[in-house]
């Protein structure tokens, strides 16, 4: 649904990228062209560009040709009042259109600008999406990688990449970093010098950015990990910690899990220790 509105979006912009420049951008250059060679006709004499801003080259920038065209248009405002001269009959088709062809334009710009913002939205939900299910495509090229010791043995060209790529073995798209291990030898430890302190620390635990660390409390001599609350306690990019917010009769619970980027590993189990 994602990618199908982007794509809407993307059509829907360049319908409007072609009305802006080539149906009223267009048309106003050219109708200015067209009064800067026929009034030098009509007068036998080309003093009156000026007056009308197009005594020189009609512009290609957008913005100076929106300045040209409205100084035309109220020069020819200012001499249409109270009355339009007369020898201006055989141009004067031409002089009404400016001030309808300049609404044109800038209508049509506020127009393609709201479909760029409106495909620049679609875009970032696309590629929101996108992380989305490359995560869970990752986790699932991950489980199916496990499953033999050589990724690209003949087992491979019954999973869903290797159908895709006739049966070459290629990863999925998105560009994520592997799901990191579960840490092991993870253990928490009471100190009390220089100040009581607890001490995070585990064995090993690969390729990471930073852990995630939950926290939870029971009053001393519990013997069963409580249940771990929903919100992470604190974020770091290494271990050990010292987790120096204890006080006496309490027993703290900690569970760790690494994280790699956006991917995360993992729960270890729930680690307590009290502090007397």
């Amino acid at each position: 649904a994602k990618y199908t509105a982007y794509i809407n979006s993307q059509n829907i912009e360049d319908e409007r990228n072609d009305d802006y420049h080539d149906g009223a951008i267009e048309p106003l250059r050219d109708a200015l062209i067209g009064l800067r060679r026929l009034l030098p006709a009509l007068f036998d004499d080309d003093s009156m560009l000026a007056d009308f801003g197009i005594n020189k080259d009609i512009e290609v920038d957008v913005d100076k040709l929106i300045v040209q065209a409205e100084i035309c248009r109220d020069h020819w405002a200012d001499l249409c009042d109270p009355t339009m001269p007369p020898e201006y009959a055989p141009v004067q088709g031409q002089l009404d259109a400016i001030a309808g062809l300049i609404t044109a334009l800038l209508d049509a710009r506020e127009a393609y600008a709201e479909a760029v913002r409106d495909r620049e939205i679609a875009q970032n939900a696309l590629e929101i999406s996108r992380e989305t299910v490359n995560h869970e495509e990752r986790r699932m090229f991950n489980w199916y990688r496990g499953l033999h010791t050589d990724p690209y043995d003949d087992y491979w060209t019954e999973t869903p990449w290797g159908k895709a790529s006739g049966g070459s073995g290629e990863e999925p798209g998105g560009e994520l970093p592997e799901i990191p291990d579960a840490p092991t030898g993870f253990a928490v430890e009471l100190r009390m010098e220089p100040s009581p302190f607890m001490l995070i620390s585990c064995d090993e635990y690969g390729e990471h950015t930073g852990f995630d660390i939950l926290r939870a409390e029971t009053p001393a001599g519990v013997t069963e990990p409580p249940e771990m609350p929903g919100e992470l306690f604190f974020q770091n990019t290494g271990l050990p910690l010292m987790d120096g917010e204890i006080n006496p009769g309490i027993k703290y619970w900690y569970q760790i899990r690494a994280r790699n980027g956006e991917e995360v590993g993992e729960w270890t189990e729930i680690v307590g220790e009290e502090y007397k």
